[in-house]
Formats: structure tokens, C-alpha cells, sequence
């Protein structure tokens, strides 16, 4: 039930600040990129009120939580973060493209270096980090 009521309160705050950002007010009909902002900082804010349950649950109950577990958390966070600069500095990109210069694939070539090989990077050290 708590999890469920952290979920909707991560829903609400995702629209509030995407009213207060002006996320979905770029237009008369919302963008594939104007979804994918909605989604990411629904799922980072998802995941923090998750994490700091869970963190809460922990100490209530007086169990000590590990330090390799406190690095994925971060790590996790890390990584979520990546992938939204990834699609914010896509979309600016594409925003300032001009199509005079180089091919767009350019871009998201080395923005995808820039950003996701670093994201799946952390994602996979994290995963490390909580096996053990």
C-alpha cells in the first residue's frame, strides 16, 4: 500500500514540476520528447521517495544497511540522471540543428557517447555492487 502511495505522489510531483519547468507547455500537442521528460522525472522521483522508504523502513526497524548497498542506490541515480541530460541535450541539439552542417546522427552518435555509454556504464557497476 506504501508503495503504491509513494507512486502517486511521484506522479503528482512530476507534473508539478513539469508545469513549474514548462515542459508540456511547448505547444498545442505534446512531442515524443515532452513524454520522455514526463517519464524520466517521473521515474527519478519514483525513485528516490523509493529509496528514502526504504532507508526509512531500515532504520525504523534498527537493520544496518551495508555500504555496497548505499553505492548502487547512488549508482542507480547516477545512472537515471545520464539518461535524462542524454534526451534534454538531444533535444537542445536539435533545437540549435541547422541543416546546413553536419547529419543529425552526428550528434546523437556522440551524445550517445557523451551520455548513455557512461549511463549503462554506472547501471552495470551498480548491479555489481548489489550482487554482492
Amino acid at each position: 500500500m506504501k508503495k503504491i502511495f509513494i507512486i502517486i505522489i511521484s506522479f503528482i510531483l512530476t507534473f508539478f514540476l513539469s508545469s513549474i519547468l514548462s515542459l508540456y507547455n511547448l505547444g498545442d500537442k505534446i512531442t515524443l520528447i515532452t513524454s520522455l521528460y514526463l517519464v524520466f522525472i517521473f521515474t527519478i522521483i519514483s525513485y528516490i521517495l523509493l529509496t528514502i522508504h526504504y532507508i526509512i523502513t531500515k532504520k525504523k526497524n534498527k537493520e544496518k544497511i551495508s555500504f555496497k548497498k548505499i553505492i548502487s542506490m547512488i549508482l542507480f541515480f547516477l545512472s537515471l540522471l545520464l539518461l535524462l541530460g542524454f534526451v534534454v541535450v538531444l533535444n537542445l541539439d536539435y533545437l540549435n540543428y541547422s541543416y546546413y552542417s553536419n547529419p543529425f546522427y552526428i550528434h546523437v552518435i556522440s551524445r550517445s557517447i557523451e551520455f548513455l555509454l557512461p549511463s549503462l556504464l554506472i547501471f552495470f557497476i551498480a548491479l555489481f555492487f548489489r550482487k554482492k
